[in-house]
């Protein structure tokens, strides 16, 4: 991480005035505004995912009745996380934050509504559903990191604990909502349709609903992104202005030179190895 952190605990965005800044607490975390908007923008985008993800699954599995198509559906959001999950992370270390954060966000929000388009123009063709899958799960490998980031641009160091537990918690429970409350609950509750445009009619049916939430979801968390003040997610770079503006081969000799002395490092520790292979594993399996 080229980024460097306040030297004393006050967060970067301004507390409420006489708030106790000793403790740090989840009470404390969410007082203030500038983490509070970060934190209900990932609560609401992994929802979000998880919701679309789970979409993805019950739209080909209601299309297709195939149990290879599934399987490419599930590798299709799971893919990208494996090439493109270290890269992004790297990548992002050199980018405005909040910029990657409500683009991302944004991105995301068109993804959902073409595939809202794409199943209304033809509800028997799921080949769209799988390339934009694909293209939103990508795009989340830039948001992951850029919110884990900005945590501790946005808290003091006594509440950079508690904002990070909180962090964790939320998307486990985001992960659950999103996939097994939220979604199946949405396809419930909307039964499909018939929609007449004069001479166009749309056979409108469960799963556009739950995209076009997904959709809606993800423009709002556009907007609490962008409601967080600019100054608070400022850092200092220590790389030459120069490179942080190359988009091209310099940027790429950066990335390639970061991700070899991850690689290095955690070469050198064996119990480090294992345990992030478990996580990746679990993920994976979740």
């Amino acid at each position: 991480m080229k980024t460097e952190q306040q030297d004393d605990d006050t967060p970067a965005a301004s507390l409420p005035p006489g708030q106790d800044i000793t403790a740090g607490s989840f009470r404390s975390v969410l007082k203030n505004r500038s983490f509070l908007l970060l934190w209900l923008a990932q609560l609401l985008s992994q929802i979000a995912f998880n919701a679309a993800n789970y979409g993805v699954i019950a739209t080909v599995t209601a299309v297709t009745h195939s149990t290879l198509l599934v399987g490419l559906a599930i590798v299709s959001f799971t893919l990208p996380a494996v090439p493109f999950s270290l890269l992004a992370g790297v990548y992002v270390d050199y980018l405005n934050k909040q910029l990657v954060l409500w683009v991302s966000n944004a991105l995301r929000a068109a993804t959902s509504a073409l595939i809202v388009l794409a199943l209304l123009w033809n509800p028997h063709s799921v080949v769209p559903l799988f390339f934009l899958a694909f293209a939103t799960s990508l795009i989340t490998q830039f948001f992951v990191p850029a919110e884990a980031s900005a945590i501790p641009l946005l808290v003091g160091k006594h509440e950079l604990v508690p904002a990070l537990s909180l962090f964790n918690i939320t998307l486990t429970l985001a992960q659950a909502l999103g996939f097994l409350v939220v979604g199946g609950l949405i396809t419930a509750l909307f039964p499909s349709f018939e929609l007449s445009l004069g001479f166009l009619r749309l056979q409108v049916q469960s799963f556009d609903f739950l995209f076009a939430l997904v959709a809606v979801i993800y423009l709002i968390c556009t907007w609490l992104i962008l409601a967080i003040p600019a100054q608070a997610l400022q850092q200092k770079q220590h790389a030459d202005a120069a490179v942080l503006r190359s988009l091209g081969r310099q940027m790429w000799q950066i990335v390639r030179h970061d991700v070899g002395e991850t690689w290095t490092f955690i070469g050198q520790d064996r119990r480090l190895m294992l345990a992030l292979l478990r996580v990746s594993f679990i993920g994976i399996l979740l």
